[in-house]
C-alpha cells in the first residue's frame, strides 16, 4: 500500500503511514457477516492472550450503524464500556469499547480489522481540518481527569491530508512524545504520548474524538451552560450586594441630627458663668521627729548553752545504673498488616491499571499482563508517597497460563520497607490481600485523589502443585485491579501474587481466586538476578 502523502510503501493492514503518520482514507468499515473473535485458529480476529478463549465472542452487523456483540461461552466473559458491565449479548456502536476477559477493545478497531481482511482501509476518525482541546477542565473537548494534567494542556488538530498535529498549550508538567519533550508537530499512530504523568496514544485520542463527535452540538450547549452556572450565580450575588450597599448609604438616619445623646443649647438662653476654681488649704508646719533611744545593754546568760551535737555524715553511695531499654526496630513496632499496606502500590501502565508490592527499596513486583514487556514505562502510586515513574526490568508471560511476573525499577526510593516471601502455606491458613479494585480506584482518580489500597481477607482453599507454576486457590475476594498485588499471611509475609479470577461454569457468583505461589515468584527473581528477601 502506497501512502497518498509521502508516496512511501506501508505495511499491509496498517491504518497509518509508518513514515509520516498520515492516515489512509476510504469508505466506512462495514461487516458483511458475523466475525468470530478468539485465541484459537480459524477465527476472524485472533487475540494471542491466555485469558481469551479459543472462540470468545462474535460481532454481527445490524441496521442503523449498530453491531451485536455475543459471548460464545467464554471463560472470562464479555463486558461493554466498563469491565464490570458483563453481558451475554448487547448492541454496540462504533464509539463503544468492548472488554474481553477484562482487556479493552474499541469497536472501531474491531471494525477496522474486519474491513482490512477484506482489502479496505478506514480512518478511526472521519473529520478533517478540526481542532480539539485536551485537559482536565470539563470544558475541554477531550477531558483527561488526572492530577498531573493541566486544565488546558494541549490541542489535537486533524489536517485535510490525514495527519494529526499535537500542540502543547503551555502546560505545567509538559507534553512528551516517545519520551521526548514536545512542543508542536505531527504525531504518528505508533508514537507514545504522555501528558504530565498520564500515558496514552494517538489511537486512544482518536477514540475520544469519536465519542466527542457522537454527543452532538446540543450536549456542547448544555455543557457550556452548566460550566458557567457558578459564574452566573456569582454575578447575581454581586449585583444584589451592590444594590444593598447603595440603599444603605442613601437612606437618612437619626445620627444626622444635632445632639443625638443630649439636646443642643437654645440660641436665646443666657450664658452660664464659669464656676470658681476650688481653693486648696495650706498644710500645717511639720513637727520635728525626736532622735531614737540608745539600745539597752545585753546581759550574759545565767547558764552557758550546751554545744550542738554533730551527727557523722554517712559515706556517699552512687545509685546503681538502670538497665538500658532494649532496642526495637521501627518495623517491629508496626504490625504486619500496617507494613504490607505501606508496601502495596497502584501500578499504572499504558491503558492498564493493576497492583504491585515492594520487594526492594526501589523494586516493585507485579503481573506481566499489567506492566507489559521489558523496557515498558509505568508509574507506581501510593497515598504514602504520590507518583513515581519506573521501567520494567524483567518480565515473563507464559501462553499456557503459567508464569505471569514483572518487576519495575523506580527512579527513586520512597523509603518503604520491602515485603519478604514465605514458602510456609497450607490449606486452611488465614490469608488477606491489599489491592486496588478497578471501579473504586477509578472513581478516586477521576476526583483527582491518590487512591488507597483496599483490604480483603479469607482462607486458602487448595494449593495445586501439578502446574507449570504452583498456584494457590483462596477465598480472599479479588477482582479487576488486584492483579499483581500480594497474597499475605497473618505476619504480613508474601505467600503469592494475585493473578486470576476463574468463574465456575461462566458464573461469577461461584468463582475461584487464584494466586501464583511465592516459590514461583522467587524462581523468576533468581533467574533474572533480582535480589529479594525470604522469611527464615
Amino acid at each position: 500500500m502506497i501512502c497518498p502523502r509521502c508516496r512511501q510503501p506501508s505495511a499491509n493492514g496498517s491504518l497509518f503511514c509508518a513514515t509520516c503518520g498520515a492516515s489512509f482514507t476510504g469508505g466506512p468499515a462495514v461487516l458483511s457477516s458475523d466475525r468470530i473473535i478468539g485465541r484459537g485458529p480459524g477465527v476472524d480476529y485472533q487475540i494471542d492472550d491466555p485469558r481469551i478463549s479459543a472462540r470468545h465472542a462474535s460481532l454481527s452487523p445490524l441496521s442503523g450503524g449498530l453491531y451485536r456483540i455475543t459471548d460464545l461461552g467464554s471463560a472470562n466473559g464479555v463486558a461493554v464500556n466498563h469491565p464490570n458491565n458483563q453481558v451475554q449479548e448487547a448492541d454496540v456502536k462504533i464509539t463503544d469499547v468492548v472488554y474481553l476477559a477484562g482487556l479493552p477493545f474499541p469497536v472501531s478497531s474491531l471494525l477496522a480489522a474486519s474491513s482490512l481482511n477484506n482489502g479496505g482501509n478506514q480512518d478511526l476518525v472521519g473529520a478533517h481540518d478540526a481542532s480539539y482541546t485536551i485537559g482536565r477542565d470539563p470544558n475541554c473537548d477531550l477531558v483527561i481527569n488526572h492530577p498531573s494534567v493541566s486544565k488546558k494542556h494541549a490541542v489535537l488538530s486533524s489536517r485535510e491530508d490525514g495527519t494529526w498535529v499535537l500542540t502543547d498549550s503551555g502546560s505545567s508538567n509538559g507534553t512528551y512524545v516517545d519520551g521526548q519533550s514536545f512542543g508542536s508537530g505531527v504525531v504518528r499512530e505508533t508514537s507514545q504520548i504522555r501528558f504530565g504523568g498520564h500515558q496514552t496514544s494517538l489511537k486512544n485520542l482518536q477514540i475520544m474524538v469519536l465519542k466527542f463527535q457522537a454527543r452532538g452540538p446540543l450536549f456542547r450547549v448544555k455543557r457550556l451552560f452548566w460550566s458557567h452556572l457558578a459564574s452566573y450565580l456569582a454575578l447575581a450575588c454581586l449585583a444584589l450586594t451592590v444594590v444593598g450597599a447603595i440603599q444603605l448609604f442613601t437612606t437618612p438616619t437619626d445620627s444626622s441630627r444635632v445632639g443625638v445623646d443630649k439636646e443642643a443649647p437654645k440660641a436665646d438662653s443666657p450664658p452660664v458663668a464659669p464656676s470658681p476654681a476650688p481653693t486648696v488649704p495650706t498644710p500645717p508646719p511639720a513637727v520635728p521627729t525626736p532622735p531614737p533611744a540608745p539600745p539597752l545593754p545585753t546581759l550574759p546568760p545565767l547558764v552557758p548553752p550546751e554545744p550542738p551535737r554533730v551527727q557523722p555524715t554517712p559515706p556517699y553511695q552512687a545509685p546503681e545504673p538502670s538497665p538500658a531499654p532494649p532496642k526495637i526496630s521501627p518495623d517491629k513496632v508496626k504490625s504486619g498488616r500496617e507494613r504490607s499496606l505501606e508496601a502495596t502500590v497502584l501500578v499504572l501502565c499504558t491503558g492498564v491499571m493493576g497492583s504491585g508490592f515492594f520487594i526492594g527499596p526501589d523494586l516493585v513486583m507485579t503481573n506481566a499482563h499489567v506492566a507489559g514487556s521489558k523496557g515498558a514505562r509505568c508509574q507506581a502510586a501510593s497515598a504514602f508517597f504520590g507518583y513515581i515513574e519506573g521501567q520494567v526490568v524483567a518480565s515473563v508471560l507464559s501462553s499456557n497460563g503459567g508464569a505471569d511476573f514483572a518487576v519495575l525499577k523506580l527512579r527513586r526510593s520512597p523509603g518503604i520497607s520491602p515485603l519478604v516471601f514465605s514458602r510456609e502455606s497450607k490449606a486452611g491458613d488465614k490469608v488477606y490481600t491489599w489491592g486496588f479494585t478497578g471501579f473504586l480506584t477509578e472513581n478516586e482518580i477521576n476526583r483527582g485523589e491518590i487512591p488507597e489500597a483496599i483490604f480483603s481477607e479469607g482462607a486458602i482453599n487448595k494449593i495445586e502443585r501439578n502446574r507449570n507454576y504452583p498456584a494457590i486457590f483462596h477465598s480472599s475476594n479479588i477482582s479487576g485491579g488486584n492483579s499483581g498485588g500480594p497474597l499475605l499471611n497473618e505476619e504480613g509475609q508474601v505467600l503469592g501474587v494475585n493473578t486470576y479470577v476463574m468463574p465456575s461454569d461462566n458464573d461469577m457468583k461461584y468463582r475461584v481466586n487464584l494466586s501464583l505461589d511465592a516459590e514461583a515468584a522467587m524462581d523468576f527473581l533468581r533467574r533474572n538476578s533480582i535480589p529479594y528477601e525470604e522469611a527464615k
